[in-house]
């Protein structure tokens, strides 16, 4: 299941650069993964799932756009992005009652969320609201674990159809480990 694989891996990324916290839903090892964080990953994807059949379906647009009424597929992709909503809220607000308190790391405090507070709170003009802010960074990172999964899947498939490529990236990555160590221990390290 490389596709869930891969959206936890941009649900890490994203988590990282956005509230400069290593969550670990990639990891299968391990045991102390949010289920939370897990279900937001399934949930964001399966709302795309149905965003573009949605998207190309003339009947399911008449129907919803024009007549004002539902479809399953609809109902189920604002299911999908609800339940991913909650769960990106519940972060967000942690984040914020964490970061009042004085209880940030260092990381968390040179985090992306942390920045945008910082500016949002020095802003004169007020042009945008706290709720505002939340909702990008929900859709920012709603966007992430889709983005970053394609990216990652179309990069392996290409990898795996191509051996000459897929040898000259190992050589390249091996360029820049020391003698006897390998990607998986060097990684291992920096956690």
């Amino acid at each position: 299941e490389f596709d869930q694989y891969a959206a936890r891996v941009g649900f890490d990324l994203f988590n990282s650069a956005l509230f400069g916290r290593v969550v670990n839903t990639a990891d299968w090892k391990r045991s102390d993964s949010d289920p939370k964080d897990i279900k937001f990953c399934q949930d964001t994807m399966d709302g795309f799932r149905h965003t573009v059949p949605l998207l190309l379906s003339p009947l399911e647009k008449l129907l919803i756009v024009n007549l004002g009424l539902s479809t399953r597929r609809f109902e189920a992709l604002c299911t999908n992005f609800d339940a991913a909503e909650t769960r990106a809220s519940e972060i967000i607000e942690d984040f914020i009652a964490r970061r009042r308190r004085g209880e940030l790391t260092e990381l968390e405090e040179h985090s992306y969320m942390a920045k945008t507070l910082d500016w949002y709170e020095e802003e004169t003009h007020k042009n945008i609201s706290l709720d505002q802010v939340k909702t990008l960074c929900f859709t920012l990172l709603t966007a992430a674990v889709d983005t970053t999964s394609s990216i990652l899947n179309w990069s392996t498939i290409h990898l795996a159809l191509n051996p000459d490529v897929q040898a000259k990236l190992h050589a390249e990555i091996q360029q820049h480990l020391e003698a006897g160590e390998d990607i998986v221990s060097v990684i291992s390290k920096r956690r």
